[in-house]
């Protein structure tokens, strides 16, 4: 038996300057795609729809000759859900991050705050991946736009 099966954990990996290493455990069996949604709603959506609203608030017209807010703001935000033979998995991922954006939006409108639109898509990820995660493994890919 695998060493983090043992202990119950699922390892998360990400992408951090452009090279893959472990980014957070989970641990439990219990609900391991909508926590690991929720996990990467918090850490990819919220910390960046964060920075936009810093962005926003310190741009002051006058400093700008276009008078136009900053361009790093993001009008869009795809999400790609991937999996390895694990379709379930994916809806029930599918299901809490819509969950978690539908509440962002309701804060969002509650602050007269503008929201990114949200497009969301589901496919089987790639021989590579399966090859080297097995399958069940599961993929969320975060795009802003």
């Amino acid at each position: 038996m695998p060493f983090n099966r043992y202990l119950g954990a699922m390892l998360i990996i990400g992408n951090r300057k452009g090279k893959l290493s472990p980014a957070s455990v989970l641990f439990g069996a219990r609900n391991v795609p909508e926590r690991f949604a929720r996990w990467v709603f918090s850490k990819h959506v919220q910390t960046q729809l964060r920075t936009q609203q810093q962005t926003t608030h310190d741009f002051r017209p006058a400093d700008c000759a276009t008078e136009q807010a900053p361009s790093t703001l993001f009008n869009t935000l795809r999400v790609v859900f991937a999996h390895c033979d694990a379709a379930d998995g994916v809806s029930s991922m599918r299901g809490a991050f819509e969950a978690e954006f539908k509440r962002l939006r309701a804060n969002l409108e509650r602050l007269n705050l503008s929201c990114p639109t949200l497009e969301l898509f589901e496919v089987e990820a790639g021989t590579g991946v399966g090859a080297h995660a097995g399958p069940g493994a599961l993929v969320i890919g975060v795009q802003w736009l």
